[in-house]
């Protein structure tokens, strides 16, 4: 079985959550990742930038829709 959880926790807190999966039999395995803020705004965006060409009727071939003229 797999579960996905969405928690916000302080970071200081990150540790204690992983000592006790370590020591839980029935957590086989478990990840623990940070939110990318950046990634999700950016998929916003462009979520929204295709809503609205939708809403005005126009086709998109998401070719502008690349990261080429973005910095990382």
């Amino acid at each position: 079985m797999y579960v996905f959880y969405t928690v916000e926790v302080p970071g200081e807190n990150v540790a204690k959550i992983e000592s006790t999966l370590n020591i839980t039999d029935e957590v086989l395995r478990y990840l623990i990742t940070k939110r990318d803020e950046k990634s999700i705004a950016k998929a916003e965006m462009i979520k929204d930038k295709q809503a609205k060409r939708k809403a005005a009727g126009i086709v998109s071939n998401d070719s502008d829709d690349d990261d080429s003229d973005d910095e990382d």
